[in-house]
């Protein structure tokens, strides 16, 4: 394995591939970084810099990291205005050039404030966190189970990875050992997992939905009193768009009727059934408005609250834990799946998950 510093891990795990030849960690994000820049979106990303009127996946990520710093974010993917103001507050924290732009000096920070800020993981936490620990384990060749829960397995496996590299071996993930992983992790093989992972998770957590055997796919299409329509939605009601996502079978590449587009903050959750049904991980999406005496602010990873909805039996009244927070736009939508079953006012698919046709 390749060694590389934590801020090429850190920019690996955004998809960035940089360029140290032409630029170094200890140049500003502003103007010299701003003039090397090209205006074609592939040029920008092989350079390593993010700006407005980037989009994608790789700009995705930086939204969801922004919201994970508290920091308000629309996660849709689009570099716009809004995602560039939010790129200079963050900046403005670190006490670095606040320019909009994401270059070197920025995803630094980025690490920096991670490495400050990781909650500890350990036996008994579940959730995305722990799901990139445990395929953290299987790059380095420690087959682990990649389920999203911090069982004795996962320790015993942590603890072999620390021992190995000449860590404390106590078998929980902080700042050191986690950076330990990114370190050791070949660029290439880092990328491909990030590029994995999303299509990944979502197979995981379909199939567990599926075995559930409880989804109600379809709605009444009832929405909660307290739902604010979105005003300005990149689909609009009766706009057709193709879906990116497969939280049920047959989904992913269906033509989407969009029902409904509303502006909140969606939620995956972790949660045991009210029927005594097996656990349910990281299941998308609960939205804000959908969770009782959540307040005003959008939740954090690891808040809790009661669920107010009957997407799947045993949900509505139990008590869901928090795994990522998105304040997107969120769309109930009818399509027809690849496998021939109708679905109508399906709640919920985000903005990311949907495309142009």
């Amino acid at each position: 394995m390749k060694k590389h510093t934590k801020w090429a891990a850190t920019a690996a795990a955004f998809g960035l591939l940089f360029a140290p030849a032409t630029m170094d960690a200890s140049q500003s994000d502003g103007p010299h970084a701003e003039s090397s820049m090209s205006n074609h979106h592939e040029e920008m990303h092989s350079s390593g810099m993010m700006d407005e009127g980037m989009q994608g996946p790789t700009v995705h990520m930086l939204q969801q990291t922004l919201q994970d710093y508290g920091i308000f974010t629309r996660a849709d993917g689009l570099f716009g205005p809004e995602t560039k103001q939010s790129v200079k507050s963050f900046q403005e924290q670190a006490g670095i050039t606040a320019d909009g732009i994401v270059g070197p000096q920025t995803m630094m920070a980025f690490q920096s404030h991670m490495s400050e800020n990781m909650k500890l993981l350990r036996t008994g936490d579940s959730g995305m966190h722990v799901y990139h620990v445990q395929r953290l384990l299987t790059d380095q060749n420690i087959e682990t189970k990649t389920d999203g829960i911090f069982g004795p397995k996962t320790q015993e496996n942590v603890k072999h990875y620390q021992r190995e590299h000449g860590l404390q071996a106590d078998g929980i993930v902080g700042p050191e050992t986690m950076g330990h992983m990114m370190e050791n992790m070949d660029q290439q093989d880092h990328q491909q997992m990030m590029n994995n992972d999303r299509n990944d998770s979502h197979h995981q957590m379909s199939e567990s939905m599926d075995g559930h055997g409880g989804m109600n796919h379809s709605s009444s299409g009832e929405v909660p009193e307290a739902l604010q329509q979105e005003e300005n939605p990149k689909f609009g009601e009766g706009d057709k768009a193709i879906i990116e996502a497969d939280h049920m079978k047959g989904m992913e590449g269906a033509t989407a009727t969009i029902a409904g587009a509303y502006d909140t903050t969606a939620y995956a959750v972790t949660f045991e059934p009210t029927d005594g049904g097996e656990p349910v991980e990281n299941h998308k999406w609960v939205i804000h408005e959908e969770l009782n005496n959540a307040g005003e602010g959008s939740l954090q990873p690891g808040d809790t609250a009661e669920i107010d909805a009957t997407h799947m039996e045993g949900m509505e009244g139990a008590t869901a834990t928090i795994d990522r927070a998105e304040r997107t736009t969120v769309y109930m939508v009818d399509f027809t799946t690849t496998g021939g079953e109708e679905v109508t006012n399906h709640k919920w698919l985000t903005e990311s998950e949907l495309r142009s046709q």
